[in-house]
């Protein structure tokens, strides 16, 4: 979600001319539409809507995107008669034009790219995969607390791509998105969690590749920086629907080899093998100078979740 207020005039700098302010004013009226129809989800089905809508199995936010179906076949503004979104979608002739929309859309919509503009994109067969993924800006993926509006939206542009490739399984542009992600020292938090969302849509596709790097990261340091723990999260996040114990063995040797072993230590509660509970009574009892009160705690935290019994250990929270 971008951070235009709600029913505000969209304006993505440097990216149209002539038909910017057409743009403009689609998309504002989209958000005017899209919030409409949020408060009549909410009126329908109660105010803990708001509560499902962010987790859940997304079917409150498929209803509301479903509703909006009809919208986009009426004229959407009175300044453009006539004109409706079916229309300005179906004039993007290019690959080229529908991905300057698709941008476009990133950083005004109010929510996920709208439907009718992903089958637009995918119309253009599977090529279009590579061209939108050689679109996105890298240089704005380092966190950056002074960013300018043109950064702030092409950070939103590039978190919905990559969305996008994952729901499409596109794994073409992994090792690229992986090695480009992996050399920054502290990533914004929206792309690492949209390349944490792109690596567990791919499933399978992404586990060796991942593992790989984590593996090489712990080689060179003995420790992952903050990129590379994202990427132990979405590995852990893969592992509940593909477990191995080549995974295992992984996250394993993360915890035991990492100099900073939190989140290795909540990575293993996470993933569910009772063999975590082992690695992390022996490694607590093997230090037992360690007065960390916020990693014993994720420790005691996921032998619990294991299923472990935790009650001979309490007393390293009070030392």
């Amino acid at each position: 979600m971008n951070s235009q207020p709600k029913g505000s005039p969209c304006q993505v700098k440097n990216m149209y001319q002539s038909e910017d302010k057409k743009y403009q004013r689609f998309f504002q009226a989209y958000n005017e539409q899209f919030a409409s129809m949020c408060d009549l989800a909410i009126s329908q089905y109660g105010r803990d809507t708001g509560r499902e809508w962010a987790g859940g199995d997304g079917s409150l936010r498929n209803a509301v995107q479903n509703n909006m179906q009809e919208w986009f076949s009426r004229p959407f503004a009175p300044e453009y008669p006539g004109l409706t979104g079916d229309q300005l979608i179906d004039g993007l002739a290019s690959p080229a034009d529908a991905i300057k929309f698709a941008a476009f859309a990133a950083a005004c919509c109010d929510d996920e790219l709208p439907d009718p503009i992903r089958v637009k994109l995918g119309s253009f067969g599977p090529d279009i995969g590579e061209k939108i993924l050689t679109s996105i800006d890298r240089s704005v993926w380092e966190n950056d607390e002074n960013r300018t509006v043109e950064d702030e939206q092409a950070v939103a542009i590039g978190a919905a791509f990559l969305k996008l490739l994952g729901d499409w399984e596109n794994a073409d542009g992994l090792a690229a998105v992986l090695d480009g992600f992996t050399a920054l020292n502290q990533p914004d938090e929206r792309i690492a969690d949209a390349i944490r969302y792109y690596i567990v849509a791919l499933d399978g596709q992404a586990i060796l590749p991942v593992m790989d790097l984590i593996g090489q990261e712990l080689e060179r340091q003995q420790d992952l920086r903050p990129a590379a723990e994202y990427l132990l999260i979405a590995l852990t996040d893969l592992g509940k629907t593909e477990p191995s114990d080549e995974l295992f063995s992984c996250l394993r040797s993360c915890f035991r080899k990492m100099n900073h072993k939190t989140i290795g230590a909540i990575c293993l509660g996470d993933y569910g093998d009772g063999r975590g509970i082992a690695v992390l009574k022996g490694w607590l009892d093997s230090h037992p100078e360690i007065r960390d009160r916020q990693l014993i705690g994720e420790i005691l935290s996921s032998i619990r979740r294991l299923g472990g019994d935790i009650s001979d250990l309490q007393h390293r929270l009070r030392l």
